[in-house]
C-alpha cells in the first residue's frame, strides 16, 4: 500500500496540515477552552440547536438570535478539515 496521498503528499504530511491534533501542540488546552465557552454561552444564550436543513442527522444548525430585530446575520459554515 502506498504512503503518498493526495498530490504526492505523505497521509503523515497530510495530517500534519489539515489536523490540528497533531500540529498544534497545546490544541488539548484550546479544545478544553473552546468546549467550556461554548458551554457558557449555550447557557446564557437564547439558542436553537440541531435544526435540521435536511435528511441526515448531521445536516443541523445551531441558532444563537441577537434580540435585535434589524441585527445583522452571521453564517458561519464549517465543513471540517
Amino acid at each position: 500500500m502506498s504512503d503518498l496521498g493526495y498530490k504526492n503528499f505523505r497521509r503523515d504530511e497530510l495530517e500534519y496540515q489539515f489536523n490540528p491534533r497533531v500540529s498544534v501542540p497545546e490544541y488539548p488546552q484550546l479544545a478544553r477552552k473552546r468546549s467550556d465557552e461554548s458551554r457558557e454561552v449555550r447557557a446564557t444564550h437564547k439558542s436553537w440547536l440541531n435544526v435540521s436543513y435536511d435528511h441526515s442527522p448531521k445536516e443541523v444548525l445551531n441558532i444563537y438570535p441577537t434580540g435585535q430585530p434589524t441585527s445583522p446575520v452571521l453564517v458561519y459554515i464549517h465543513n471540517g478539515y
